[in-house]
């Protein structure tokens, strides 16, 4: 519909001369040589302006010029003009700081500096106009030569005249976080408003000898007034520095030619952000522009009113550089030209969303001038397109690949591309995605010039509407013999949509919405369409149909109904071979068998029997609750174990001295490792569990309590494999759980007559469980399966035992433990299925021994071995009302253990505890587990 838009420097090349743009060094002598000729004219000083002498300019002896009388903190009031320049503060070796200039009315035939130096640190300074006419430049801050920087310097401009406006400049040195503003309303010197002439510069740096030289956080703010020129951000005339993360924000006024961001020439273009809410662009937007850098993560944000009359960069690297990361989002306005995120050689990952406005031109989210163009995307959700839409554009021989275009709303008039290599190259795996709106004409998944579009992808879903000459292309190519059919594909996901034309397709997926009616047409083709395998050329595979029903509920097909899935006005060729049998699924509780019927203008699918799915597939959502009530009891095992153990050692180290009642002792104890559970089908779980509580001891008579408060927290991943259609293991799931709780515990221990050794201990605890779920397995038809659920957990645990002090540096440890955990219900939507979870009960009982002896003053190693009974730990649901099969925890497992205790300051309350366990039975695997304690 249109030309190739042209590059920039073309359209540069438009604008009067550079000379505008000189290095600081070049303005210097251009403004001594132009106010030469004002010299004899000059004459004595304004009685109204203040702060200030008249000499001779520090930088040119003809000239005359009216200082400030400091470096630093000065103040110039121009309220009745003057002729030569005006420095509120100047220095020709030190730094100039927080100098100020207002100038009201009159004419300043000169340039005007806020604070100006020869070669130090010009920073702080502030320039405001309100009304006066400068003939030449502004100045918030001013480096003349040298590599020191121009630092948050301040321009305002409220009235008046100047031919271009510096925040802040240095000749090689970095500028840094300066401000310019310009306001249209005006004032009582001015009420016109303000005007400049030529061109307006946040942060400028002449010139940058290597990288560490930059324009960075610097902005323009515009609202109001006129600019005949151009308005950058920051700019980094020539040399090595990036412009980075400069920002021009605009909500009036007129801008004659460009606006840009941030602009470097070799170096990047970085992060700089174009913002206009109104007025009006005459020439084009450039998030960032670099020459021969990369241009990355730049930002345009069009709204409101605002009027752009050219073309719209996010990014864009002209010469040799990559355009990547770089968005533009237009939510109101009009751009009469081109829109496009990123554009270079090669342009990857640059995105474009559009929610309103209208754009007269075409759309791009990334444009590769000679190589890739991949990862773009274009988000329309409202808005109008006059032109093209394409995902990614290569041009060249570089390939398009990856791309995405996504249109929920709004008008397209022209073509849509997922991907379109305009040169030599390919046109792969692109993707366009239409779930509304309305599209005036074709829709292609991949386009190329004379090579191959293969891959692609044309998804329909919702209530698109598409014009009466609307024709979808899963590839094609203007010339040659390239293959534009293999593996490109179509998906509908939806019912009784209209187009012209269908093409090019090797694939065709029918997602039925469960609401399908019986005698419903998915697919209305006016032109003839033919979905045959061609027997000769570059691609012969054969066509591929499928159909699936998405969402749950009560199915609203039967046994003999058909759905026509593609309809032709003109007819229909199509493989004999399809009339075969196909199945679908409904969500992953309910599997249709169809038969595929062709007829000479028709593709029809009919149901033959409904069943439930593979109990594989049912079955697979409730392992994630299964692995988080794993999760709970691990951390239940912490709790009445190596954390029991702990805060007893940490209240025994407090209490060391003897005393009936010691100080609170502060322990923390961790575990983690990897298991796998045989539930049915198995789990694979690897977590890390923590503890951290604080324990005291209570002298009885005749026994020990120890008591104390714990929090507790732990992390798990896990992936679970249950038996499916495809043979052992291949309903493969994922996921994740997490807990965070608190609890008491407590452990009361004889100490005198025959009783002594013997203990109880007890542990509650409650909380709150965090479980997802993914998979790709349950109907892949559909896409990924996920849910997350979210439930509070109660546990608590008792046990008895004795300690046998076998002589005095060894001691046997024999014991009995009941665990109980409970994991509250709660329900999920997988694939538009119900899915209700019950509540998961864990009943423990364990039994077992521990062996410890002293080897050194601080050092008691340790083993053991129990036995661990699970009496229940199922994770029972519900799908659509039915009941599933439910993973089990239940059996029995051997544990062994082995550990060494070490105190490594022998007079200090401080210990750790390092040990590991092994698992055998119903779970097998490993753990590690710490633990330390501290007398406080």
């Amino acid at each position: 519909m249109f030309p190739p838009f042209p590059p920039r420097s073309a359209h540069a090349a438009t604008r009067p001369p550079r000379a505008r743009y000189l290095s600081v060094p070049q303005l210097v002598t251009v403004v001594g040589v132009a106010l030469l000729a004002l010299l004899a004219l000059s004459g004595p000083l304004r009685a109204a302006n203040t702060g200030g002498t008249e000499q001779t300019d520090p930088y040119n002896p003809v000239m005359n010029a009216y200082v400030g009388q400091y470096d630093t903190a000065s103040y110039v009031g121009i309220d009745g003009g003057y002729t030569g320049n005006v420095y509120g503060g100047q220095s020709s070796g030190n730094f100039v700081q927080a100098n100020t200039v207002i100038l009201t009315t009159g004419t300043v035939t000169g340039t005007v500096y806020g604070g100006s130096s020869w070669s130090d640190e010009a920073k702080q300074n502030i320039v405001t106009l309100y009304g006066a006419q400068v003939g030449e430049y502004i100045f918030g801050g001013h480096v003349l030569a040298g590599t020191s920087a121009a630092t948050d310097n301040t321009v305002n401009i409220n009235g008046g005249t100047v031919e271009s406006v510096y925040g802040g400049a240095s000749a090689s040195g970095s500028a840094l976080d300066n401000t310019v503003t310009i306001n249209g309303l005006g004032s009582a010197w001015s009420p016109n408003g303000a005007v400049v002439n030529y061109d307006v510069y946040g942060g400028f740096v002449g010139n940058a000898a290597d990288s560490s030289i930059t324009a960075a956080y610097n902005s323009v703010n515009m609202n109001g007034g006129m600019v005949s020129g151009n308005i950058y951000g920051g700019m980094v005339e020539s040399g090595a520095g990036a412009a980075t993360d400069n920002t021009v924000t605009m909500t009036y006024g007129t801008v004659a030619e460009d606006i840009t961001g941030g602009e470097s020439t070799s170096g990047p273009s970085r992060r700089n952000a174009v913002i206009i809410s109104g007025g009006s662009v005459n020439g084009y937007v450039y998030g960032g522009y670099s020459y021969s850098g990369d241009a990355t993560d730049n930002t345009v944000n069009i709204s409101g009113l605002a009027a752009v009359g050219g073309y719209l960069y996010g990014g864009l690297a002209e010469s040799g550089g990559v355009a990547t990361g770089n968005t533009v989002t237009i939510s109101g306005g009009s751009v009469d030209g081109d829109v496009i995120s990123g554009s270079s050689g090669v342009a990857t990952g640059n995105t474009v969303n559009i929610s309103g406005g209208t754009l007269g031109r075409n759309v791009y989210g990334g444009f590769g001038s000679s190589g890739t163009a991949q990862d773009n995307d274009v988000n329309i959700s409202g808005g109008t397109v006059v032109g093209y839409v394409y995902g990614g554009r290569a041009d060249g021989s570089g390939t398009a690949a990856n791309n995405v275009v996504t249109i929920s709303g709004g008008t397209v008039l022209g073509y849509v591309y997922g991907g379109r290599a305009s040169g030599s190259g390919d046109a792969l795996l692109n993707t366009v995605a239409i779930t509304g709106g309305e599209l005036h004409d074709n829709v292609y998944g991949g386009s190329s010039n004379n090579s191959d579009a293969t891959g692609n992808t044309v998804r329909i879903e919702g209530t698109p509407t598409f014009g009466p000459t609307s024709a979808l292309y899963g590839g094609n190519a203007n010339t040659g013999t390239g293959d534009v059919r293999t593996g490109n594909t179509l998906e509908m996901w939806t019912t009784g949509v209209s187009v012209k034309g269908l093409h090019n397709f090797q694939n065709l997926y029918f997602f039925l919405p469960s609401t399908t009616a019986a005698g419903s047409t998915v697919l209305t083709v006016a032109d003839a369409v033919d979905i045959s395998t061609p027997a000769t050329g570059p691609s012969t595979g054969a066509t591929t149909v499928g159909v699936g029903i998405m969402g749950g509920g009560a199915p609203t097909l039967a046994t003999g109904d058909s759905v026509t899935l593609i309809k032709s006005n003109t007819g229909l060729t199509a493989d004999a071979g399809l009339t075969n049998t196909t199945t679908g699924m409904q969500g992953i509780s309910t599997l249709y068998t169809f038969t595929l019927e062709t007829s000479a203008d028709a593709l029809v699918a009919r149901v033959g029997e409904a069943s439930n799915t593979h109990e594989g597939i049912r079955k697979s959502p409730s392992e994630g609750q299964a692995a988080g009530a794993a999760a709970l009891t691990q951390g239940g095992d912490l709790a009445g174990g190596q954390g029991m153990t702990s805060a007893r050692q940490a209240a025994g180290a407090a209490s060391a001295g003897g005393a009936a009642q010691g100080g609170w002792g502060g322990f923390g104890s961790t575990s983690g490792g990897m298991s796998t559970y045989a539930t049915g089908s198995h789990v694979d779980a690897r977590g890390v569990s923590i503890m951290l509580g604080l324990a005291k001891r209570f002298g009885l008579d005749g026994a020990d309590l120890v008591a104390g408060p714990f929090f507790e927290a732990g992390v798990s991943s896990y992936d679970s494999y249950n038996d499916g259609p495809g043979g052992d293991d291949s309903i493969h799931a994922w996921g994740d759980s997490n807990y965070q709780g608190g609890g008491l515990l407590a452990r009361l221990e004889a100490t005198q007559g025959m009783l002594k050794g013997l203990y109880g201990e007890v542990s509650a605890r409650a909380g709150s469980l965090h479980t997802t779920y993914r998979s790709d397995d349950l109907n892949p038809a559909l896409g990924r399966a996920s849910y997350q659920t979210t439930s509070g957990y109660v546990g608590a645990h008792g046990g008895l035992g004795y300690v046998w002090d076998m002589d005095e540096k060894t001691d046997l440890d024999v014991y009995g433990k009941y665990f109980w955990t409970r994991t509250e219900g709660s329900s999920a939507t997988v694939l538009g299925d119900d899915l209700d979870f019950d509540a998961v009960d864990s009943q423990r009982l364990r039994a077992g021994a521990r062996l410890s002896r002293d080897l050194a003053a601080n050092i008691r190693p340790y083993v053991g071995a129990a036995w661990d009974h699970e009496f229940d730990g199922s994770a029972r649901s519900t799908l659509n009302g039915q009941g599933v099969a439910a993973p089990s925890l239940a059996g029995d497992t051997g544990v062994g253990e082995v550990g060494l205790v070490w105190k490594p300051f022998e007079d200090g309350g401080f210990s750790v505890d390092l040990g590991a366990q092994g698992y055998a039975g119903m779970r097998q695997g490993w753990s590690g587990s710490l633990q330390l304690k501290y007398e406080f």
